[in-house]
């Protein structure tokens, strides 16, 4: 190696050094008037039929969190008066689901202890899958129609003759199943 690159090296590794110090120095807070730090434990609550899944993105106002496989998401928050939220969408072979949870006017301050989550319960809202190039819903059956009539007996005292019928009518593209 040429003198000038093992200066070049020395330098730059002296200020590499330099500069590892000064971050260790300077990244430990002390400060006596830094803000105080709450635990939020914050558990979504599902709709029955639903069961909790994991990393779920759960909002604390600007902190936001991923649930684990109990639907359980943890947060550091400073003190101050939060709104909590959660979405999540899933679909089975019939329908489209939407998942959504709000909850305003957390307040965390001295008081708060943590031990207790905060529940978020989701509302449902679902929304049928149509068929490829359709617009009815998958495996819709529809009653296409209902009849229901009878003679009267002369006299009114009661029916002669009375029947009965429905038709259902399959209005999709595929197989319908009437289990």
């Amino acid at each position: 190696m040429k003198k000038n690159e093992k200066q070049f090296v020395k330098k730059g590794l002296c200020a590499l050094i330099a500069a590892a110090l000064l971050s260790v120095t300077f990244s430990c807070n002390d400060d006596p008037d830094a803000p105080a730090v709450y635990p939020v434990k914050v558990q979504l609550v599902y709709p029955e039929g639903f069961e909790p899944v994991d990393d779920v993105e759960v909002s604390v106002g600007a902190y936001k969190a991923t649930t684990n496989a109990s639907g359980e998401a943890v947060f550091e928050v400073i003190a101050g008066i939060y709104d909590a939220s959660a979405s999540e969408q899933r679909e089975d072979e019939y329908y489209k689901y939407s998942l959504n949870a709000n909850k305003s006017g957390i307040s965390i301050n001295e008081t708060w202890t943590g031990t207790e989550p905060v529940n978020l319960e989701y509302v449902l809202s679902s929304v049928p899958q149509l068929d490829e190039g359709s617009s009815a819903p998958k495996g819709r059956v529809i009653v296409k129609e209902l009849y229901n009539g009878g003679c009267p007996k002369d006299d009114g005292s009661g029916s002669f003759n009375f029947g009965a019928y429905l038709i259902l009518y399959n209005n999709s593209n595929g197989v319908a199943n009437l289990k």
